[in-house]
């Protein structure tokens, strides 16, 4: 089960980010006039942005596991 929060949280912490990204880069271009200029560097930044917050999400998961030892326990 564990697992399966585990992946659901990681597609989440990918997609907002890029979706949001996106949303912003489309207001933007239809405000000043570009076609998908600012698409492009948007989701581009939300790209870049989702992989940080997985990395993060990565390596906190990593670090909570090698605190417990075979019992489940904490040390």
């Amino acid at each position: 089960m564990q697992n399966l929060v585990l992946i659901t949280q990681v597609a989440f912490s990918m997609v907002s980010p890029i979706f949001l990204a996106l949303l912003i880069g489309r207001w933007l271009d239809n405000k000043l006039g570009f076609k998908m200029l600012f698409s492009l560097i948007f989701i581009i930044l939300g790209v870049l942005a989702g992989f940080l917050n997985v990395y993060k999400l990565l390596t906190a998961t990593d670090k909570n596991k090698k605190g417990e030892d075979q019992s489940g326990r904490k040390q």
